[in-house]
C-alpha cells in the first residue's frame, strides 16, 4: 500500500502536511497498543518525507521547466528505488531504540558543562522528531524527568524551557509519580526564584569537579535560606575550595556575612562579586544595604544611584535613595524622591511615613533659618509652600478621618429603615393580640350562659 493511503493525504511535498497527518494518525496507532501498525504508518511516513526532499530538489534542479500538478510516486521511483527505500524504512528504529536514543543525547549534552548551559542546544534537542509522536511524549517525559532527578544542575531559562515543553509542574497531580513530587517541587523553586543561581564561569572552569561546585554551592544556598549559617559557611568554604572565581558564590557569602552582622566581610564579598560581574544587580543592591548600615551612607547612595541608572522602574529604589539623602541631611533631595516613589504608587505606607517625618524636619529647619535671616524671601516662601503642604495633608487626613466616622451607606440606611418597620409590625401584632385576649375574657360568660339557657328551653 502507497504510504498516501496510510498518511490519507494526496500526494505533497509539503513536510508540514505530511508531519500533521503522521501525528494524527498516531493516535489511532499507538506504539505500544499497536506496534504492526505504528511499524507501517513510519515506513510511510519516512517514505513521503523522502518523496518530499526528492521532489522540492527535482524543481530546484528544473527551475525552467516547473510542473503544474503533483508528480506521482510512481513517476519518481523506479521499482528498484522503492525496494531500497522500503527496505530502508524497515530498518526504522522501534520506538524503544528512538526513546534510549534521546536519553543518551541528553546524557550526552549535560556532559558537556558548556554546551549544557547553551539553550539553543536544548532548543535543538527539544525539536526531535520523536516530539511528533504525541502518544509518546509522556514515556520521553517520564525518562527526561528520570535523568535530570539525578541531573539537575542547569540555569533558570533551561529550567523554564523543559517546563514549557513536558508540563512538570502543572502536571505533577496527574501524570507523575509520587517519587517525582519533591523533585517537581525542586523545578517550582528553580522556575520562580526571583534570585537564581547563575552560570559565569571561565574556561578554567573545566579543569575542576563542576558537579561537585555546583552541589556544594546549591546546599550552601539552600542553608542560607533557611537562616542556618554554620552550614552555610561550611558549604561555601567547601565550594571555594573547588573555584574561586563565581560571583554568585562571593554574593552568597556576602549576603550570609550581611545577615550575621559582619558588615566589613559583606562589603568584601560583594566587592569580589562585582569583581567578577560587575552588573549582578543583587551584590550591588545588598552592597549598598552594607553600606547603610555601617554608615557609609554616600558610598550606599552611589550603589543605589547605579541600580537607578539601569532599573528606573523599581519603586524601592526611590525610597532607598530618599532614606539615604535624609540621613546626609539633604531633605530637599529626599523629599524629591520620595515624591517619585508616591506618585508610581500613592498607598505605600513607608513613603507616606518618611514624607511626613521630612515634611515637620524641613518646616524646622527653615524657621530656624528664617530666624537668623528674617528678610530671606527665598526663606518665606519656601516655608510658605511647606505650611501649605501640611495643612493641605492634615485637612485630607480629616475628611477621611470624617467619612470613616460618619459614613453615608445607603445599604445601611435601608437595613435599619427595614428594622424599624419590622419592629413596629411586632408592636402592633402584639397590641391586636391583646386586645384580642380582653375582648375574649369579656365575652367569654356572655356564650356560657347563652349555651345554658337554650339546653334549659329544650
Amino acid at each position: 500500500m502507497e504510504p498516501w493511503s496510510i498518511l490519507d493525504i494526496d500526494p505533497t511535498e509539503d513536510t508540514s502536511v505530511i508531519k500533521k497527518a503522521y501525528a494524527k494518525k498516531l493516535k489511532i496507532h499507538h506504539p505500544e497498543d499497536d506496534p504492526t501498525g505504528y511499524q507501517k504508518l513510519r515506513e510511510a511516513y519516512d517514505t513521503a518525507l523522502k518523496y518530499a526532499k526528492r521532489l522540492i530538489k527535482k524543481e530546484e534542479s528544473e527551475s525552467f521547466n516547473i510542473r503544474e500538478s503533483p508528480i506521482s510516486l510512481e513517476e519518481n521511483y523506479s521499482p528498484t528505488h522503492l525496494e531500497l527505500i522500503n527496505s530502508q524504512a524497515s530498518s526504522v528504529p522501534s520506538i524503544e531504540e528512538q526513546n534510549a536514543k534521546f536519553i543518551e543525547q541528553i546524557e550526552s549534552l549535560y556532559n558537556d558543562f558548556f554546551s549544557r548551559i547553551n539553550i539553543d542546544n536544548w532548543k535543538n534537542l527539544l525539536s526531535n522528531d520523536i516530539f511528533w509522536i504525541i502518544a509518546n511524549k509522556r514515556t520521553i517525559s517520564r525518562l527526561t524527568i528520570n535523568f535530570l532527578s539525578e541531573h539537575h544542575h542547569l540555569p533558570q531559562d533551561i529550567w523554564i524551557l523543559l517546563e514549557n515543553n513536558f508540563n512538570w509542574c502543572s502536571e505533577k497531580n496527574t501524570t507523575y509519580q509520587p517519587y517525582h513530587d519533591d523533585f517537581i517541587s525542586y523545578i517550582e523553586r528553580q522556575i520562580s526564584s526571583p534570585n537564581p543561581l547563575n552560570y559565569f564561569f571561565s574556561e578554567a572552569f573545566k579543569d575542576v569537579d563542576y558537579e561537585q561546585f555546583l552541589q556544594l554551592r546549591e546546599i550552601a544556598q539552600t542553608s542560607l535560606l533557611e537562616d542556618n549559617f554554620s552550614d552555610a559557611k561550611e558549604y561555601i568554604e567547601a565550594a571555594k575550595n573547588i573555584y574561586t572565581e563565581d560571583p554568585d558564590l562571593f554574593r552568597l557569602e556576602g549576603e550570609m556575612n550581611l545577615r550575621s552582622g559582619n558588615l566589613e566581610g559583606a562589603i568584601a564579598s560583594f566587592n569580589k562579586a562585582l569583581s567578577l560581574n560587575p552588573e549582578d544587580y543583587n551584590s550591588i543592591l545588598y552592597r549598598a544595604t552594607a553600606y547603610y548600615e555601617a554608615k557609609q551612607i554616600e558610598a550606599a547612595l552611589e550603589d543605589y544611584k547605579h541600580i537607578y541608572s539601569k532599573t528606573p522602574e523599581k519603586n524601592e529604589i526611590f525610597l532607598f535613595i530618599a532614606n539615604n539623602y535624609f540621613k546626609l541631611g539633604d531633605l530637599f533631595k529626599a523629599k524629591a524622591w520620595v515624591l517619585k516613589s508616591l506618585k508610581l504608587d500613592h498607598s505605600n505606607n513607608e513613603a507616606k511615613l518618611l514624607y511626613a517625618q521630612l515634611q515637620v524636619k524641613l518646616r524646622k529647619k527653615l524657621t530656624m533659618e528664617l530666624e537668623k535671616d528674617p528678610s530671606n524671601q527665598v526663606l518665606k516662601d519656601k516655608l510658605e509652600a511647606i505650611n501649605s503642604e501640611i495643612h493641605k495633608t492634615d485637612m485630607k487626613n480629616t475628611s477621611k478621618a470624617n467619612k470613616t466616622r460618619n459614613p453615608v451607606n445607603k445599604i445601611t440606611f435601608i437595613k435599619d429603615l427595614i428594622k424599624i418597620i419590622l419592629a413596629l409590625m411586632a408592636l402592633i401584632f402584639f397590641i391586636g393580640l391583646t386586645i384580642a385576649s380582653k375582648v375574649g375574657i369579656v365575652l367569654l360568660p356572655f356564650f356560657i350562659i347563652k349555651g345554658l339557657t337554650s339546653k334549659k328551653n329544650k
